[in-house]
């Protein structure tokens, strides 16, 4: 009895050890020279994971605690996987890589080799190769998480399969040589307390950009890149609060290598660099000197080395709930109009009557206005007003905050009388235009404030001057048309020509009033007409009077809105109700 009783107690015992032998909670996982290394944040330990053999080449965790990560054993690469929950990891083979070690590999960007790139929503792995097919287009492959299939991907898009699902950081923008970062509490400078003079040479600061890279969890720092155009961009990483009152450089950082990373705690976690030993047998005087290694700035901003002669690095998000992905926004490509109601915005595709909405944009959205493949728009974020644009020719529409229009919500939009400044901007000129300045006398705008394209100069103008008459691809022809009216009795306003350049729109006005103003077409009917007079329609159920816009979609039908909202006009006077929308406008 007492010996079996003895083995219970012995057998008891040793299954609560077997229990304890988890390994700690990983934090970061760290590539040096080949073996993979678990970082514990809170215990500051760092343990070699020794259950893999083969050389580890680059890695990708996922939020529920998968670390995925490509093996070379010779010139074969393997993908495989481990569950950092479990008691006693053990690497698990996902799939064999087609692409050889060679073909992943260029010593030009430090690594070695090229990373493992997880999608935003971890459904997809991507390897890609650095052996181009031509100068934007590699070959890859993909593995499905889900399924576990492979799949060969040849002649793609290099920065598809680089930067994966990447999103854009939203709320940045720089006028050089300043850098802001705006949210709906104000505009805040993050560079202007640094001197980049003692980092860069001083011909390459008029050349100087900047780019968001991560937030902290607490949104009190940001990192970011400051560069200079030397090949494709060299430079640093700084540091910044989130109200520029505190700012600082990486000088041990540069912006090839992998970004850094935020901890929960504010802790930084960043590739830096250090000098090689000289009894290192690869070190050489001149050009193996120094070694990468992975540093961490404490949230007292003390800075220590985590790890020496490091490649790589990747955080576990294990602890961090993975953000809601929006679904990638259809190809604006084909859309000829947008529509703006409460801020929000809705593209629309006369083409095949098909509404998109603009999923990706979260700020309030007063106008906009397109030129050639990018919409324009102005967002509210707060009481200020600023310049966004998309491309609407890619599929992953995430807006590019460009700069600041230094006005208030107020300057364009009339709540009394329902009135919206309107943006202006034609192919083949450079200038962005917007009214501003509310006439309460007219119910209108006085003023028009302009950017150029890049959204570098500023200048003012006024009324219907310059640039609304810029547009008029043939204004002798216009003038020649409104002359020809004149002399059948017609007083011609709101003269536009249909894509095709076969007819015109315009309004006969009945009762004068004040044409000095702007945005008064008068009262009286909409007409159509062929631009030699042989076809003519009146439209006496539509008075211009009422409209609040109009134009010209790519199908040759004319749209207006007036209090019943947006319409539609075919050429024979049909007329049909397109949205309940009141403000738009249209992509010619």
């Amino acid at each position: 009895m007492k010996k079996t009783l003895f083995v219970l107690i012995a057998a008891l015992a040793l299954g609560v050890m077997s229990c304890d032998r988890t390994i700690p909670h990983v934090d970061v996982v760290i590539i040096s020279h080949g073996q993979m290394q678990f970082y514990n944040h809170a215990t500051q330990k760092l343990t070699p994971y020794e259950a893999e053999t083969d050389s580890v080449v680059n890695m990708a965790v996922d939020h529920n605690n998968h670390l995925y990560y490509t093996a070379a054993h010779g010139q074969d690469l393997a993908l495989k996987c481990i569950d950092l929950s479990e008691a006693n990891p053990q690497p698990q083979l996902c799939a064999n890589w087609q692409l050889k070690l060679n073909q992943i590999t260029d010593f030009m960007f430090g690594t070695g080799a090229s990373g493992l790139v997880m999608d935003a929503k971890e459904e997809n792995l991507y390897l890609n190769s650095y052996d181009f097919v031509d100068e934007d287009h590699i070959d890859a492959e993909s593995f499905n998480m889900v399924s576990g299939q492979t799949n060969e991907m040849t002649n793609i898009e290099y920065n598809d399969v680089v930067y994966g699902s990447y999103v854009p950081l939203k709320g940045f923008y720089y006028e050089q040589p300043k850098f802001y970062y705006v949210t709906p509490e104000g505009k805040f400078c993050l560079n202007d307390k640094i001197d980049f003079a003692t980092i860069f040479d001083e011909n390459d600061l008029e050349d100087m950009f900047f780019s968001p890279d991560f937030i902290s969890s607490d949104g009190k720092q940001i990192i970011y890149e400051a560069n200079v155009e030397i090949g494709e961009g060299w430079g640093n990483y700084c540091l910044a609060s989130s109200d520029g009152q505190h700012q600082s450089v990486l000088k041990d950082s540069d912006t090839w290598t992998l970004s850094p990373q935020w901890l929960e705690d504010g802790t930084l976690v960043y590739v830096g660099q250090e000098p090689r030993p000289e009894d290192d047998p690869t070190f050489e005087e001149e050009w193996n000197n120094t070694r990468r290694c992975i540093k961490i700035i404490s949230p007292q901003g003390e800075t220590s080395v985590l790890c020496s002669d490091a490649e790589e690095f990747v955080l576990n998000p294990v602890d961090k709930p993975l953000d809601p992905i929006k679904e990638k926004q259809v190809l604006l490509g084909g859309c000829d109009m947008a529509v703006f109601d409460d801020g929000k915005v809705t593209f629309y595709n006369s083409s095949n009557n098909t509404f998109i909405p603009f999923v990706a944009e979260d700020d309030y959205v007063v106008t906009g206005v397109f030129v050639d493949n990018s919409f324009y728009y102005t967002a509210a974020i707060g009481d200020e007003l600023y310049l966004k644009r998309i491309y609407a020719a890619d599929y992953l529409n995430y807006p590019e905050l460009l700069t600041d229009w230094d006005l208030k919500l107020s300057d364009c939009v009339n709540d009394e009388c329902e009135k919206v400044a309107s943006m202006v901007g034609y192919p083949g000129f450079q200038e962005i235009g917007i009214l501003h300045g509310v006439n309460p006398e007219y119910c209108s705008f006085k003023d028009y404030r302009f950017y150029d394209i890049y959204a570098k100069t500023q200048w003012d103008g006024w009324g219907d001057d310059g640039m609304l008459e810029k547009h008029l691809e043939n204004e002798d022809l216009f003038n020649e048309i409104a002359m020809g009216l004149e002399e059948k009795g017609i007083s011609a306003v709101l003269l536009e020509m249909n894509p095709s350049h076969q007819y015109i729109a315009f309004g006969d006005i009945k009762e004068w009033m004040d044409q000095d103003v702007v945005n008064i077409p008068g009262h009286g009917p909409l007409c159509f007409s062929s631009l030699d007079g042989k076809m003519q329609v009146t439209l006496d159920e539509i008075d211009v009077a009422n409209m609040y816009n109009w134009g010209w979609l790519t199908d040759d039908t004319f749209v207006f809105s007036d209090r019943e909202g947006i319409k539609t006009v075919s050429l024979d006077g049909t007329i049909k109700e397109l949205s309940p929308g009141r403000w738009f406008v249209t992509g010619y």
